[in-house]
């Protein structure tokens, strides 16, 4: 991300440039599709500007200390954008919160930068519920034009009130940039629907209550999203469903045009109903993609410990095509490390296994319902795991199998 903070325009204004999943470097040279072959080559990159034309200033003890006590009466003061999605040009406001204290809920219908002096020194605490459903610290809307919204160094707590999540993104044309920030809730931390582009990095994710299932991450229906540098909790998964959206006139397919998940820590990733996913250096617990197409799952540690609340698989890939698997490390898993399941013999799977180590899980190391959907499997390091290291069959009830082994290790 290129994010030229003290570019002065000729009005000016602050002038900030924001490029939305950049590319990276291929790290290995065989990959089962053209597609694959060429990811980033011509990345989606999506830029934008804006100016900061006016500053809002927010504190606990109000005027004349500051311009507003309430964090919301900075929002609706701030002047109504001139940008529209999905190329934003033009003046936004920046509201700056100072350290404190701030029991209110957030709406927000309009282009606004909202930085908060630090997570450690700004705590919004949510209210009241959104009707009766659940208590949500900020709720971020979409007008007409679109909107884009920059939220920084806050800490959304969860209160005792029931069920919560820290940031709700609805609509369209909504563009949003959460970084830096401490999520803490009970249900999910980020939810989006029906969004364009957003950016989650560097943000700190906390779950409390008796919630059976926590989601960092709940995304649904969106065009692109930049998933780095976060920490999530061991025993929550972030989901991301139906990553197909196509707003910007032309298709994007090459890995990571609409999904980068990328030097995380903590939890699971489930991704559905998705295409043009590039997953790298991460440490997690598991990966699961059902039904997903053109993916790079590369450079990522994969481990499972007994006592974690987790699922139980390292990679798991589901009736998904053009996955290329390489240089992962997956170890200790409770059950299997690399499971091919389901996969449509009709068309070519296209799923490479190469150069990663598959060792000391409780299950086969690597497992598959059918030996033609591993169309690639080389270089890897597999050994040491209890069922076996190759194996054939439903999940269930798969039996060790020499034909994959011979497949994959040539002997």
């Amino acid at each position: 991300m290129d994010i030229n903070k003290h570019r002065k325009s000729r009005l000016g204004a602050r002038l900030v440039t924001f490029v939305f999943l950049g590319a990276a470097v291929l790290s290995f040279g065989m990959t089962p599709s053209a597609q694959v072959k060429e990811y980033l080559q011509q990345p989606g990159i999506k830029t934008f500007q804006y100016e900061i034309q006016h500053v809002l200033t927010v504190c606990s003890s109000g005027p004349p200390t500051c311009q507003y006590r309430k964090i919301q009466d900075a929002i609706d003061a701030a002047p109504e954008d001139l940008v529209s999605a999905p190329q934003p040009r033009g003046p936004i406001t920046k509201i700056v919160v100072a350290p404190g204290i701030y029991e209110e809920n957030l709406v927000i219908g309009k282009s606004v930068v909202l930085e908060g002096a630090g997570r450690d020194k700004v705590i919004l605490r949510p209210s009241s519920k959104i009707g009766q459903a659940a208590e949500v610290g900020i709720l971020v809307v979409t007008n007409v034009y679109g909107v884009f919204v920059d939220i920084s160094g806050i800490h959304i707590q969860r209160t005792d009130r029931g069920n919560s999540v820290s940031v709700m993104v609805l609509g369209a044309l909504a563009l949003t940039r959460l970084h830096q920030n401490r999520f803490e809730s009970s249900i999910d931390g980020v939810h989006i629907e029906a969004s364009l582009s957003n950016v989650i990095e560097e943000n700190e994710f906390l779950f409390s209550g008796n919630a059976t299932t926590c989601h960092p991450i709940d995304a649904i229906t969106l065009a692109t999203l930049w998933i780095r540098r976060n920490i999530f909790p061991d025993r929550c998964f972030s989901r991301i469903v139906s990553a197909r959206q196509n707003p910007y006139g032309r298709e994007l397919t090459k890995p990571g045009e609409r999904l980068l998940i990328e030097e995380n820590q903590g939890g699971e990733f489930a991704i559905l109903d998705s295409a043009a996913v590039l997953i790298q250096r991460n440490k997690l617990k598991g990966i699961l993609l059902d039904h997903v197409e053109t993916v790079v799952i590369q450079e990522n540690e994969i481990q499972f410990r007994k006592g974690n609340i987790s699922v139980v698989y390292g990679i798991w890939i589901k009736g998904s095509r053009d996955v290329a698997i390489t240089k992962n490390v997956i170890e200790d898993n409770l059950a299997d490390g690399i499971i091919v399941s389901k996969s449509d013999t009709s068309q070519s799977s296209s799923i490479s296994l190469m150069n990663n180590r598959v060792l000391r899980n409780e299950g086969f190391g690597v497992i598959t319902d059918n030996i033609d959907s591993i169309t690639v499997c080389q270089g890897n390091e597999v050994k040491e795991n209890k069922k076996g290291d190759y194996g054939v069959g439903p999940e269930y009830s798969a039996q060790p199998s020499l034909a994959l082994k011979q497949k994959c290790e040539g002997n």
